[in-house]
């Protein structure tokens, strides 16, 4: 049973104030106990709708990658640039800079080590990075999180464009 607090002016109240106070909160206890309505039945004369189906997207034809470019992917972090990780004492700090990830393997094929800068170019731009090594990424393929500090990433990507390759040199 819920108990409502008595009116500030009870005391002054005539009886007929009085009774009208307790039978609004009497509805007041009984919309707050009150159950959910029980689900209708649908109109008589309208068809039920059909089950879900799923339907696969159209295929993209994605163009070949050429010898001297690398496919580009970008991602997001959990700690950026955002507005919330900067003002926070305790986050601000977990931002790391802006940095092209390899593969171990396309290091050699284009003459640069880790922790050098590149320069990578895209059809939509051109930035500057530091590189660095990584296992996760597939070969052939250059991966950047984008909102980190450093170089705006996010102007690499074309995005009427199906695929972004990206051609990587030595700074």
């Amino acid at each position: 049973r819920v108990r409502l607090p008595p009116h500030p002016a009870a005391a002054a109240d005539t009886d007929e104030e009085r009774q009208a106070h307790e039978a609004e909160a009497a509805e007041a206890q009984a919309e707050a106990t009150s159950e959910a309505p029980e689900p209708t039945e649908p109109p008589v004369g309208l068809p039920r709708p059909g089950p879900l189906a799923f339907m696969p997207p159209a295929t993209v034809d994605t163009p070949a990658v050429d010898a001297y470019s690398l496919r580009l992917v970008a991602t997001r972090r959990l700690y950026d640039q955002g507005t919330e990780v900067q003002h926070s004492p305790g986050l601000g700090g977990l931002a790391p800079a802006s940095a092209l990830r390899l593969h171990p393997h396309d290091f050699d094929r284009l003459g640069v080590g880790p922790g050098s800068m590149v320069t990578v170019t895209a059809s939509a731009g051109s930035v500057t990075l530091p590189v660095h090594a990584d296992d996760g990424v597939g070969k052939g393929t250059a991966a950047v999180v984008v909102g980190l500090e450093g170089p705006t990433v996010g102007s690499l990507v074309d995005a009427t464009a199906v695929v972004t390759d990206v051609r990587v040199v030595k700074a």
